[in-house]
């Protein structure tokens, strides 16, 4: 038996020398050759251990996504509504904004929701904004990518594994620093699959929900051209103001300037006058 797992690990060196491209994507497909070495390493550990503790979760992975739009009355009441519903369910805003065009104003949520109260924080939503102007919601099953990337791991994991066995059994410099190369490639490849499940994890757990709230303003809040011609002319008159006030903070410049004119001008005059007496 230790003949064998021996001769599959020196195949398995082999294959990844030759095969090795410096970081192995986990989301790009194993070339055939390493997928069988990696899949006889797992086999092999599973059979010993009766597969206890390494089963794949097969439960459904749903991320669910969704929009939803209000027209409201009072927009920094609901909005202060809306984020006391926020704190009350364990959710948390990741961005806000607010925007004021000419004839509405708005604020838009985007907020991180448990998807295990996704419909019921919806509810209550509605309960305090009232009936949505628009509304969508949506789910995506990424289980399929997500058990793809958790059986990478594990066979990633395992092989790691093996490669550790190897590097204690080494004997020269030139193999450590071959398996070494391999367990680099191996820890990059384990550390990326990591990354990726656990932002699966979170887009499972806490579903995203963009909330936008706009109040539209009536033609007669709207300011009138007069109003506004008015203003721009008390603005001109304040702009006019500050041009004399800052022409006055510069008047020692102003000063140096007039002297050197009058200097200049004083020696012009002279030598017309000598010019004119030869």
């Amino acid at each position: 038996m230790i003949r064998i797992k021996l001769i599959f690990l020196l195949a398995a060196i082999l294959l990844l020398a030759c095969e090795s491209d410096g970081g192995n994507a986990m989301n790009e497909p194993l070339s055939p050759k390493r997928e069988l070495v990696m899949n006889e390493f797992v086999s092999q550990d599973e059979q010993q251990s009766g597969n206890s503790g390494n089963a794949i979760n097969t439960e459904r992975k749903i991320i669910k996504t969704g929009s939803i739009s209000f027209k409201v009355e009072e927009l920094d009441k609901t909005s202060d509504e809306i984020k006391a519903l926020i704190n009350n369910n364990n959710a948390y805003i990741i961005e806000e904004r607010g925007e004021n065009q000419q004839n509405r104003v708005e604020k838009n949520l985007t907020v991180k929701v448990p998807a295990v109260k996704f419909e019921e924080f919806i509810a209550a939503l509605e309960d305090i904004a009232g009936k949505p102007a628009n509304k969508h919601i949506s789910s995506e099953d990424i289980s399929e990518r997500y058990i793809d990337t958790e059986v990478r791991l594990k066979a990633k994991q395992k092989l790691e594994d093996r490669y550790l066995e190897l590097l204690n059994k080494a004997n020269n410099v030139s193999e450590i620093m071959q398996i070494e190369r391999e367990l680099n490639n191996i820890r990059a490849d384990i550390e990326s699959a990591e990354s990726i499940l656990k932002s699966y994890d979170n887009q499972i757990s806490y579903s995203q929900l963009n909330i936008y709230l706009y109040k539209e303003i009536s033609t007669s809040d709207v300011k009138s051209w007069g109003a506004r011609f008015a203003e721009s002319f008390v603005r001109g008159w304040d702009y006019f103001i500050w041009f004399f006030v800052g022409l006055t903070s510069l008047w020692p410049f102003i000063l140096v300037a007039v002297i050197i004119v009058l200097v200049i001008l004083k020696f012009s005059k002279r030598k017309g006058k000598l010019k004119h007496d030869s």
